[in-house]
């Protein structure tokens, strides 16, 4: 199957892993080598994996996981308040959130 953007896409974890056996691999890097978009997407996309692993899980502190819920509770009456103006029954997780 010759290899396209969409197909390219579709396999890039197994070649970014050296899953793929020898023609994929090489179907992807001829694509890779005509194909400006998919070459700058691929980059991208190591470099994003690359800084994401270098990343560390810190607690949330109190304060801002307490301003997070707040947020997100308001965003929630928000979205549902906006249903029911719109003409559509509210929803049941909007009464459960008050």
């Amino acid at each position: 199957m010759p290899m396209n953007c969409e197909r390219l896409a579709d396999l890039l974890i197994d070649y970014l892993e050296g899953a793929l056996g020898p023609a994929d691999t090489q179907c992807i890097e001829e694509h890779l080598a005509s194909c400006a978009c998919c070459g700058k997407f691929v980059r991208t996309y190591q470099t994003t994996m690359s800084v994401a692993g270098e990343l560390t899980e810190e607690p949330m502190p109190d304060d801002l996981r307490y301003q997070l819920h707040v947020n997100l509770r308001q965003r929630l009456k928000l979205s549902c308040h906006d249903a029911v103006v719109e003409g559509d029954p509210p929803c049941a997780s909007a009464e459960n959130a008050e």
